[in-house]
């Protein structure tokens, strides 16, 4: 399975990021200009240099030239259901401290897969649950992906 794919949300086959993953390789997954963001963003136990695409960004351990963390936000429409299903049943999910407007957030993680899925459910009845954001990554366990990844952004890992 390509990069191209994970990043468009088509994940049934992804077994994490590849290494060599770096700045012409996004360019070239995801056909739109990169764009280093400004300083040093703290994620984890690291400090990472953050190089964004609209909807995904891409993080870099100190300065290393090959990506650890992709993230990407699918259109509203990717189908939470199919996706889940595809994927099979995670091995972890706890809660999700990404935002979501109205809803709720979950986070399902196949540590081994280098996937992580942010589902929100909304509070509103009526509305159907989406796909908040994608985190792709190479594989790891779970106890390496608390310590390395967190809990998305600025947050720290806590227990389950």
């Amino acid at each position: 399975m390509s990069l191209a794919d994970a990043l468009s949300g088509r994940l049934q086959d992804w077994t994490g990021l590849p290494a060599g993953i770096g700045e012409r390789e996004l360019a070239s997954a995801h056909g739109c200009p990169w764009v280093w963001r400004d300083g040093w963003q703290e994620r984890g136990a690291g400090r990472y240099r953050v190089l964004d695409a609209g909807d995904a960004s891409a993080w870099f351990a100190g300065d290393d030239e090959q990506a650890t963390w992709v993230e990407v936000q699918l259109p509203p429409a990717a189908d939470v259901a199919t996706t889940l299903a595809t994927l099979g049943p995670a091995p972890r999910e706890r809660a999700s401290r990404i935002p979501a407007a109205g809803a709720t957030t979950a986070e399902h993680v196949w540590p081994a897969r280098g996937l992580a899925v942010v589902v929100a459910s909304p509070i509103e009845a009526g509305r159907q649950p989406w796909v908040q954001q994608l985190g792709l990554f190479t594989p790891m366990s779970f106890e390496d992906y608390l310590v390395s990844v967190g809990l998305w952004g600025r947050l720290r890992p806590s227990p389950l």
